[in-house]
């Protein structure tokens, strides 16, 4: 989808609103396809670790370090944990209480907020051009989950690659503070959520993740944690590259 087509698209809306949910729609279908490529054509490192923050979000320590290789197998992408700690492990991932996998991310979002397109294009330091769309929550979101609570507080930023279209950055967070259980015996205070992507003309233009950050601030049962979970991808290369 080029800037045409997403040109074209915004002039059949009437308000911000409109505009960023059609721009959105054809990301979320560029999304799907470029996943699709990705799980049966690369491979790739993933370093997870976790630091733990004082009370002005400040690292402290590094609490968990882990290097995953990510390969492709039946046309899905399947991990392997090669490193834990700075030793070598075999062992199966453990998700974190904050991870998110990006393509459900993506898919689940749009049903919680509102995408509003900004009236100014974003300008990097090499003269890529990206729309931006402002998330705000939905009037009426759905309330099934618990997990509903959150994706409903999130506001934040999403840079829109013109070319593609694709998210080349995200920036947000949750806008209150969210409890659940008997008198808020769990809350989640803060969520912040960080994400930059780049396309690879080298790899079959596929959409690859450099950089995903999760800070976080909740308590449970009055026992506070701060902490910022930092995933940085590698080693990108193709199952089968041209001879």
């Amino acid at each position: 989808m080029q800037l045409l087509m997403l040109l074209v698209l915004t002039l059949f809306a009437n308000s911000t609103v409109e505009q960023g949910q059609h721009i959105m729609q054809q990301v979320l279908t560029e999304a799907r396809r470029n996943d699709e490529a990705k799980q049966h054509n690369l491979t790739f490192k993933r370093k997870k670790e976790v630091f733990v923050l004082d009370k002005q979000f400040i690292v402290k320590s590094r609490k968990q370090e882990e290097v995953a290789r990510i390969m492709p197998r039946n046309g899905k992408s399947v991990e392997e944990i090669i490193e834990r700690d700075g030793r070598p492990s075999n062992q199966r991932s453990e998700p974190g209480r904050f991870d998110v996998n990006i393509g459900e991310l993506l898919a689940e979002v749009p049903k919680h907020v509102d995408f509003i397109l900004n009236d100014t294009l974003s300008v990097d330091e090499d003269e890529t051009r990206y729309l931006t769309l402002s998330m705000r929550p939905k009037v009426n979101p759905p309330r099934n989950r618990d997990r509903d609570d959150t994706f409903n507080a999130l506001v934040g930023t999403m840079w829109i690659d013109l070319e593609s279209p694709f998210i080349k950055k995200l920036d947000i967070r949750t806008s209150k503070r969210i409890s659940w259980g008997w008198f808020g015996f769990v809350t989640l205070h803060n969520l912040f959520i960080e994400f930059e992507a780049k396309k690879r003309p080298d790899l079959m233009n596929i959409v690859v993740v450099e950089s995903y950050i999760a800070t976080y601030h909740y308590s449970i049962a009055g026992i506070d944690t701060y902490e910022r979970a930092v995933y940085t991808y590698s080693d990108y290369g193709l199952v089968n590259p041209p001879q």
